[in-house]
């Protein structure tokens, strides 16, 4: 954009957009923005398509919030980094981009205790972790 305080003004305006998970109403927002404000638009164009492609796995982060969920990723980017790095760099090993990426996923369900059933079945299971949901729903149930 044309300057640090329109982006930042702009930005004002589309952050509690997609933090309500409104991907529609960011999208109409991005291609609404006037040529004077944008400076080059190919980047504008680059986002829409990023938030157009991605659309469903783009969460609504305030009821992630309200659930008590983590609305970062940084935890599982830690946790893989410290695994892939002690089994590449502690023992000196030189790596390729898919091979390490490999090792990840594969350590990553071993951790989980998934990897028989990813080996066998490709498949994975999936359950909340949060103990406030599971304390919410009993408490519900009682």
């Amino acid at each position: 954009m044309k300057g640090y305080k329109k982006r930042n003004a702009f930005i004002d305006l589309l952050s509690p957009v997609l933090w309500r998970g409104d991907v529609e109403a960011a999208i109409v927002m991005l291609e609404n923005l006037p040529d004077d404000l944008v400076r080059v638009r190919s980047e504008v164009v680059k986002l829409i398509d990023y938030l157009k492609r991605n659309q469903t796995y783009i969460p609504c982060y305030m009821m992630r919030a309200k659930l008590g969920l983590w609305n970062s990723s940084n935890r599982v980017e830690n946790a893989n980094g410290r695994v892939v790095s002690f089994r590449q760099k502690a023992r000196g090993m030189s790596w390729s981009r898919e091979g390490s990426t490999s090792l990840a996923s594969v350590s990553a369900a071993n951790i989980n205790g998934e990897l028989s059933k990813w080996t066998g079945s490709r498949t994975l299971g999936f359950k909340f972790t949060n103990d406030s949901i599971d304390d919410d729903n009993e408490a519900e149930a009682a």
